[in-house]
């Protein structure tokens, strides 16, 4: 039935039928609503052809639980579980906790990859902060091995003008130095 429904849709043979629309040879043609027609099409979709297969056994409603399940979670979950001696209820359950399970580790795997972003960018700055040390300890190197210049600085004009003054006064000074030298000799020598 699951195959019938799956090739109906597929090839458009409701069409034939005269239905414009899958969903309405499933409401009127069927006797199934269109969501269960689509839980049948999704059983043979992503269901093993064992599982399929035996469907008389384990049942529409535990396969299209089955369905909501990725390939490792329901490996994992038909590994360990009787199918065919397990309630709904119960697979139910399991179904349940496998996807917290898978819900855990996604968001621990999504938190890994931020954590491995982030100690990427830290790496990136902390090799960006090397390269910067080692070129400002090489400029340091060379501005150690150039000899120091001492500017000398000229002398402005106002140095100019007070060293002109200076003279002018120690000039001013020798010369009255020189004249009372020579009234001390003539006081002292009265011929």
């Amino acid at each position: 039935m699951c195959m019938v429904f799956k090739e109906m849709r597929d090839s458009r043979l409701y069409k034939e039928l005269g239905y414009s629309e899958f969903n309405d040879y499933c409401k009127s043609e069927t006797g199934f609503s269109d969501r269960q027609v689509y839980n049948y099409i999704s059983i043979v979709e992503k269901l093993p052809k064992e599982l399929v297969n035996s469907s008389s056994l384990i049942g529409v409603k535990k396969l299209t639980l089955l369905t909501k399940l990725s390939e490792d979670e329901r490996s994992e979950l038909t590994k360990n579980t009787d199918l065919e001696n397990t309630s709904v209820r119960e697979l139910e359950e399991k179904v349940k906790q496998l996807k917290i399970k898978a819900d855990k580790a996604d968001m621990l795997s999504h938190r890994l990859e931020d954590m491995n972003n982030i100690c990427d960018t830290i790496s990136k700055q902390r090799d960006k902060a090397d390269r910067r040390i080692r070129q400002l300890e090489a400029e340091i190197k060379e501005l150690e091995s150039r000899p120091i210049e001492v500017a000398v600085e000229t002398d402005s004009k106002e140095v100019a003008n007070l060293k002109d003054a200076m003279r002018r006064v120690d000039l001013d000074w020798s010369e009255k130095y020189s004249k009372l030298a020579a009234e001390a000799k003539t006081h002292s020598n009265p011929e």
